[in-house]
Order: structure tokens, then sequence, then C-alpha cells
């Protein structure tokens, strides 16, 4: 993947894949205690960020 190409969602899916197993970490996250975590460190007010699905 580079910043001139789009965006090709079977390589970034691999990509992820591979990173999490590489790192021992779960694709998907599922705990709604974590989920609101990673929320509040995204977020620049402190908020949980959401996105339209």
């Amino acid at each position: 993947m580079n910043g001139n190409n789009p965006l090709d969602r079977d390589a970034l899916r691999a990509w992820v894949e591979q990173s999490c197993a590489e790192q021992g970490i779960p694709v998907h996250i599922t705990d709604p205690v974590l989920i609101a975590s990673v929320g509040r460190l995204l977020s620049v007010t402190g908020s949980i960020v959401t996105h339209p699905s």
C-alpha cells in the first residue's frame, strides 16, 4: 500500500490480519469496555468517537 493508490480493501484486510496475528491480538474487538477506552484514546475531547455505518 502506498499513498498514491486507492485503498485496496483486500490488501488492507490481509495486512490487518497478518499484523494482528504477528502481535497475537484479535482482528475484531468485542469487549465494550475496551471499545470505549479506544474511543477515548482516539477522541480529541475525550468523548467516544462514533462513525456512521
